[in-house]
């Protein structure tokens, strides 16, 4: 893995602090494995976490016209 730039380094936790995430950097495989364990749980179309799949339930029936 290439070595980062003081300035690299600098945008790289400005990115981690606007989108309000602390990752786990102990040792570089904390970092490593905090990486692919939250790429996991990111879309690619917006970047947001993914949390619950939302289900909605109804209780009544549909009705259909007796014409």
């Amino acid at each position: 893995m290439a070595d980062l730039t003081e300035e690299e380094g600098k945008k790289l936790i400005e990115a981690f602090n606007k989108l309000k995430i602390k990752p786990k950097a102990d040792t570089a495989e904390d970092l490593q494995l905090w990486l692919q364990t939250y790429s996991e749980g990111v879309t690619a179309e917006t970047g947001a976490a993914l949390t619950k799949t939302s289900t909605v339930l109804t209780s009544q029936q549909p009705r259909i016209s007796l014409f």
